[in-house]
């Protein structure tokens, strides 16, 4: 319940447990928010009201069109979310603020690689729902990356392995790690590569740059899928399935360069503090 006293809420992302009677509640809540003259600001991390290639709709997406009615500004982690928020005609531009997503690890530095490449690993680390696209990488790895996979995500995801949903199309060794900040912090520095593939027929294309900037910060040359949110830092990352990827998964230290240049360019831009300070002048602007 929200606090009748309270004159600003921000609204989080909703889970989907009990989504039918959560989603209820919290429209109500907010919409005596609105009864009592007090503002609403939405913080919409990934693209609820777009669809899939299939057509396939978000489950929350009835949710988000009730919010954006009532809503008095939206916060999105990037421009081109804020711009396909416009096209679908959800929120005018005037309403929308881009704050991006805090990158909460320390700088680190890239790891030499082994003199041996049979020894060199890759890292993934993401939420459930971004699983089926490593599924599809490793269905067909390329051959030149590493044999060790790390994947650092739910126990969700561990199931999955399990049960025998994640097949390569050569000899992997996959090493699960129950994804914690403190894991990853963890698992990071024994790898030597990070890989974050998406897709462009997924609402998900609309996600923020904050794994590609977790992944740079963290010391790993990194080989992506180039989501909208991605093509900023072009000349920070590989593109899957290009030559230049194929150049740093024969050699990691190819892109040693890149990782520093990204971590200095952008060593404050993604800091707590910025982002606090943006967060606050559009809260109490609102």
């Amino acid at each position: 319940h929200v606090p009748k006293h309270v004159s600003t809420v921000i609204v989080g992302k909703i889970p989907i447990f009990d989504l039918e009677k959560r989603a209820l509640h919290w429209s109500n809540e907010l919409k005596e928010v609105k009864r009592r003259g007090g503002k609403i600001v939405l913080d919409y991390t990934d693209h609820h009201l777009g669809t899939d290639h299939l057509g396939a709709e978000s489950p929350t997406k009835p949710f988000y069109q009730e919010v954006f009615k009532i809503a008095d500004r939206c916060v999105v982690s990037h421009y081109e979310l804020s711009k396909a928020l416009q096209n679908c005609g959800a929120c005018h531009g005037s309403k929308i603020r881009i704050i991006e997503d805090h990158v909460e690890y320390e700088i680190c530095e890239p790891r030499e690689p082994s003199a041996d490449p049979a020894e060199w690993s890759a890292i993934w680390f993401g939420h459930g729902t971004n699983f089926d696209f490593l599924m599809y990488l490793c269905a067909s790895w390329p051959t030149s990356a590493p044999r060790n996979l790390y994947i650092v995500s739910s126990e969700e995801v561990h199931t999955f392995i399990r049960s025998g949903q994640l097949h390569a199309s050569s000899p992997l060794q996959i090493h699960f790690c129950k994804w914690s900040p403190r894991t990853l912090a963890e698992t990071a520095p024994l790898a030597d590569i990070a890989i974050i593939p998406s897709s462009f027929q997924s609402r998900k294309q609309f996600a923020s740059s904050n794994r590609l900037a977790t992944s740079l910060m963290l010391g790993l040359p990194t080989v992506a899928t180039p989501l909208p949110s991605y093509r900023e830092f072009e000349e920070y990352f590989f593109e899957l399935g290009t030559h230049s990827a194929t150049s740093v998964f024969e050699n990691p230290t190819v892109g040693h360069d890149k990782v520093r240049r990204f971590q200095q360019d952008f060593r404050t831009r993604f800091s707590l503090g910025s982002l606090k300070q943006a967060w606050l002048n559009h809260i109490t602007n609102v």
